[in-house]
């Protein structure tokens, strides 16, 4: 269906901004607007979502000359893993005790947020300039 490829796609370029959204504050000077939107707790959270639903809808739901599961399985993965990430930094930050859980959580996830961020800016771009490769 192509209405959930595009939401996938733009699923996967919010979620990727909002994951590299400090890296990108660092180097980029005109990206501080864009921070300032992107930083409600609440937003982020509906994003995330939002994006873990579309990419379990991606998995089943092809876009049409795509395999089904494996037609975007990439696009899809990293949507399901980013919502999850911007979920479990909420439920990090507004957990005040933290337990052994919580921590192994935050260190699996939390980690390596800017680079699952650039993946899903990555993937998100190449998904849409060459939408009929399979697993992209």
């Amino acid at each position: 269906m192509v209405q959930i490829y595009f939401l996938l796609i733009l699923s996967n370029l919010i979620m990727g901004i909002i994951l590299a959204k400090n890296y990108l504050n660092s180097k980029i000077e005109t990206f501080s607007s864009i921070n300032q939107l992107l930083s409600s707790e609440i937003l982020q959270v509906t994003i995330g979502c939002i994006g873990t639903i579309v990419g379990l809808l991606a998995l089943f739901l092809r876009f049409d000359g795509n395999m089904i599961i494996l037609g975007d399985i990439i696009p899809a993965g990293i949507a399901i893993i980013s919502g999850i990430t911007l979920f479990i930094e909420y439920i990090a930050q507004e957990e005040e005790n933290d337990s052994v859980i919580i921590n192994s959580i935050k260190k699996v996830f939390l980690k390596n947020r800017t680079i699952l961020g650039f993946s899903g800016i990555i993937v998100a771009i190449l998904h849409f300039i060459i939408p009929g490769i399979e697993l992209l």
